[in-house]
């Protein structure tokens, strides 16, 4: 009896009163006010029933938004349940549903599984989210679909019928499928990380991303200092003829009272995924095998340097350029690299062939070099064959135990990512352990390309984890967090070599290197300085 005024107050809130909580309570004798305060934390021990309140429910409104993220290597389905307490606030993520992995969507099955497609229609349909909710299902396809929009377009087609055949169809729901372009995948993924972890606010202190795919890689900054966007000009003169990028500076306008703006540079290579450039590296150095110590026909120590000449090898060259790479202009100044971002958050592969195998989880890149260089020297074929022969293979997953040794004791602890979180973050991709020299100097190789310098701060994640959850270290996050919020993202300038039907505009190119959200460097390792960092 005594927990009645609490409960008539969710009754009248599940029945979508206008009396809200706030004047129900102004309205109450001030005895029953002070009765009611005391009794609040009861109310909800009261009872199994009164316990179970999702929380959807404690929210003026809520949105919920399924995302299907359809990859080179599978696809993942995730839901996002985003609440606001009133009409001038954002709308703020308040859960998230474990992570469903299946295969790569193809025509096979119709598109989509039976089982994915009705994971998808009880996400939608669970009466979790509140009386004012609204819910939405979104498709984005990434790497694997990008080279054949045609059959994507089937392949939507198919899991439009199949959808439907369990109850969701465009007049239940809001339901959106496409292709996204690598950049996007990009500023989607730093947007998540930098909502994540309260950064969107401050370009001082934001993230930038690099992710690391089966089949594509992606890198999105934003910059410290304020930029005049108006003056910036892409430079196309070295990648007009090539088929691989996709790059673009992105606004996104985010607050619902004052708009901010968040200018986001991000651009995505096609065929520089792990998977993708491994067998590049295979086809161009299929005689001598330089990453895995094969060379004149006897297995020999893998040497680095050699292995990442190799890596190297695989990008394109800059027309000679001194400066490495350059993508933005900017009305004859260049932009440092003191202007990028100090942290950078690596995704995908990253974390499945460094942190799951022992390394820590905070690095530099200066750090990460040496690993890859001890990994040549200790993880190559030839050596885990003259181990495998000796008796002498480890048993476990860490490979690089002695590394660790050899490192000054880490600032921040070792970050690993629980078993229990593989279900909301994805779980690990197959390891080839015998590739692992090659793979860990693929990605110093990538990162350099990327203009990261050796003093930045690297963070190895499988996930973005924020008071304890785990969130998918993708795009599906960022996603989800603009379209709760309807947010606005503005494609400033964009230039994207797959499509045959977007056109270039012809501009004035300045002669000096100058904006580059990917880096203007590219540093070499110094051969010296490793021997020497790798002294006994």
């Amino acid at each position: 009896m005594l927990l009645f005024p609490l409960r008539l107050h969710w009754v009248l809130y599940a029945l979508k009163s206008a009396m809200t909580y706030r004047q129900f309570f102004s309205l109450a004798p001030r005895s029953l006010q002070h009765l009611m305060i005391l009794l609040l934390p009861l109310s909800f021990m009261a009872s199994a029933e009164d316990a179970s309140f999702e929380e959807g429910m404690q929210y003026q409104e809520a949105r919920k938004i399924v995302v299907l993220d359809d990859g080179s290597t599978g696809s993942r389905v995730v839901s996002f349940l985003f609440g606001r307490n009133y009409n001038h606030e954002e709308f703020r993520l308040i859960k998230q549903s474990p992570m469903h992995e299946a295969s790569s969507l193809s025509l096979k099955h119709g598109g989509i599984t039976d089982k994915s497609a009705q994971l998808i229609a009880n996400l939608l349909k669970e009466e979790n989210c509140g009386v004012n909710c609204k819910s939405s299902f979104f498709l984005g396809a990434t790497a694997g679909k990008r080279t054949d929009k045609e059959n994507a377009k089937k392949v939507f087609g198919e899991i439009r019928k199949k959808l439907e055949h369990f109850g969701v169809d465009g007049s239940k729901y809001d339901i959106e499928m496409k292709v996204l372009d690598g950049s996007m995948e990009g500023a989607y993924n730093w947007l998540g990380v930098n909502y994540i972890y309260g950064k969107l606010d401050n370009p001082e202190e934001s993230y930038g991303i690099v992710e690391l795919g089966g089949s594509s890689t992606q890198v999105a900054v934003s910059l410290k200092s304020e930029i005049d966007t108006d003056n910036i000009k892409l430079f196309n003169k070295s990648f007009s003829l090539e088929k691989i990028d996709d790059k673009a500076l992105l606004f996104f306008e985010h607050g619902l009272i004052q708009k901010n703006v968040n200018k986001v540079m991000a651009e995505s290579k096609l065929g520089f995924g792990l998977k993708k450039a491994y067998k590049n590296y295979k086809e161009k150095f299929k005689n001598d095998s330089p990453c895995e110590g094969w060379s004149k026909g006897r297995f020999e120590t893998a040497n680095y340097f050699e292995c990442q000449q190799a890596m190297d090898s695989l990008f394109p060259k800059e027309d000679d350029d001194k400066y490495g790479k350059r993508v933005f202009w900017r009305s004859g100044d260049r932009v440092y690299s003191w202007e990028m971002p100090d942290t950078y958050y690596l995704s995908g592969y990253f974390y499945d062939y460094t942190v799951h195998m022992g390394l820590r989880s905070h690095l530099t890149l200066w750090q990460f070099e040496m690993a890859a260089y001890y990994s040549c020297e200790h993880h190559s074929l030839s050596y885990l064959d003259l181990m495998l022969n000796r008796n002498e293979m480890d048993d476990g997953v860490n490979l690089f135990s002695f590394f660790e040794k050899s490192l000054s004791q880490p600032v921040v602890p070792r970050v690993v990512t629980k078993a229990s979180d593989f279900k909301y973050s994805g779980s690990i991709q197959n390891i080839e352990r015998d590739k692992n020299c090659g793979t860990l100097t693929y990605m110093v190789s990538l990162l350099k390309h990327f203009g990261i310098q050796r003093y930045h701060n690297l963070v190895i994640v499988k996930s973005f984890v924020q008071n304890g959850k785990p969130h998918p270290a993708t795009w599906t996050p960022g996603y989800a967090y603009a379209k709760a919020n309807d947010y606005e993202i503005k494609n400033k300038i964009t230039i994207n070599t797959l499509h045959q039907d977007k056109k270039v505009a012809d501009q004035d190119v300045p002669e000096a290197a100058t904006l580059n959200p990917s880096g203007i460097i590219i540093n070499k390792p110094i051969e010296e300085d490793i021997s020497y960092y790798m002294q006994p």
